[in-house]
């Protein structure tokens, strides 16, 4: 998965984003931008956490220590889950040579994996069953949900794990999942 970042001003105004950032932007579900590039967030409560937070990267965010983040921005959406938005103040000295205050991480909870089917199948002589296991633990999926889905048993998938792993050199599930994560 592309994580979405933009880089935004004082005035909440869009003045770099990266595709998944800018194609979320296009959509105008949820999220888009003014004529003056602007950021505008639909739903009116997330608008004013924005500017608070706005407000907040202005002043600076103060270190203090105990590892809090920066608050996140939950943006509603006409259909699916809704984005999280996070905004982390850039440095003093390049945000005053620059005229921006802060990246901004768009989260899009129902943005799925590529389908890495293929790639996994030449790379690691996978079967289609195989590569469709691995992309589904990567998707976040459990053994048994999958099974399910199949309508295979659980130990059939089981089995199909242990020849994934012995395939793929993985000692782990997890090490499967970051084989995929690496894979774009």
């Amino acid at each position: 998965m592309t994580k979405a970042v933009a880089i935004v001003d004082y005035m909440g105004r869009v003045r770099w984003a990266n595709k998944a950032a800018a194609a979320i932007l296009q959509r105008r579900d949820g999220l888009a931008l003014t004529v003056d590039r602007r950021l505008h967030i639909s739903a009116g409560a997330a608008r004013l956490v924005f500017r608070q937070a706005l407000h907040q990267c202005a002043g600076g965010i103060p270190d203090t220590g105990d590892g809090v983040s920066p608050p996140a921005i939950v943006a509603p959406r006409a259909e699916g889950f809704p984005f999280v938005l996070t905004l982390l103040p850039l440095p003093d000295e390049l945000s005053a040579s620059l005229g921006v205050l802060a990246l901004l991480f768009i989260s899009d909870p129902d943005a799925r994996l590529p389908d890495h089917f293929q790639v996994l199948r030449d790379a690691c002589g996978l079967s289609p069953v195989e590569a469709r296991l691995v992309q589904a633990l990567a998707e976040g999926q459990s053994l048994k949900e999958f099974a399910l889905n199949w309508q295979i048993s659980y130990e059939t998938v089981r089995s199909h794990i242990r020849r994934i792993l012995h395939k793929t050199g993985a000692r782990r599930q997890a090490d499967l999942v970051r084989l995929v994560h690496r894979l774009h």
